[in-house]
Parts: structure tokens; C-alpha cells; sequence
């Protein structure tokens, strides 16, 4: 079927065990209204450009690099 476009907000991200954002060990992925602040090493998570779309905006996030 066709599929109203829809844009997702990402203001706040977490990695858990559980589905409990509040569980520990949780590690925030994004926060700060959007920031990708997953690692502490420069190349840990980036943005990727040029957008394949206008509306499409990719990022990676390697958890492992910290």
C-alpha cells in the first residue's frame, strides 16, 4: 500500500539489554535534542553525505569504538 510520508525525530537514543531505557547497562546513542554522542572516539558515529534523498538524512553509530 502507499504510505503517507512521515519524518522521525530522534531527540533521545539509548542501547539496552531490555526494551527499559532506564535498565542498566545503557549507553545513550543520541541526546541533546538529536546529537549523535555514542562514543568517546571522533569516528565513533557520523553523519553520511551527500544525502541519497533531500528527505533521507543516514547516520552510523559503531558502539564498539570507545
Amino acid at each position: 500500500g502507499r504510505h503517507i510520508p512521515l519524518r522521525l525525530f530522534v531527540d533521545y537514543c539509548v542501547a539496552t539489554l531490555t526494551p527499559d531505557q532506564n535498565a542498566s547497562p545503557h549507553h545513550t546513542i543520541v541526546d541533546f535534542h538529536g546529537c549523535l554522542v555514542d562514543g568517546l572516539s571522533d569516528a565513533s558515529s557520523a553523519f553520511k553525505a551527500p544525502r541519497p534523498r533531500p528527505e533521507t538524512l543516514q547516520f552510523t553509530v559503531d558502539t564498539f569504538h570507545f
